[in-house]
């Protein structure tokens, strides 16, 4: 399951100094920094899945596994 870059445009390139919502302030705080690098690369930097999975050494099915991770994580603060 391809995760919607819709999703992610809620999310500013300067991050969490533009975020209005404390609660996912935290979200976003809590994950790691590989974490960070992959959203950054999906939404900001627009590469494919299997770009990202190409870096990071991983499959483009791990890449798609982790963003749909990440974003679950996140609706738990927004």
């Amino acid at each position: 399951m391809m995760t919607s870059r819709l999703f992610w445009k809620n999310i500013s390139h300067s991050w969490v100094e533009e975020i209005e919502k404390p609660e996912l302030i935290k979200g976003i705080k809590a994950l790691s920094k590989e974490d960070i690098e992959l959203i950054t690369l999906y939404v900001f930097d627009d590469l494919t899945q299997n770009e990202i999975g190409v870096r990071f050494g991983i499959s483009q099915k791990a890449v798609s596994k982790r963003i749909e991770q990440i974003r679950k994580h996140l609706n738990k603060f927004s």
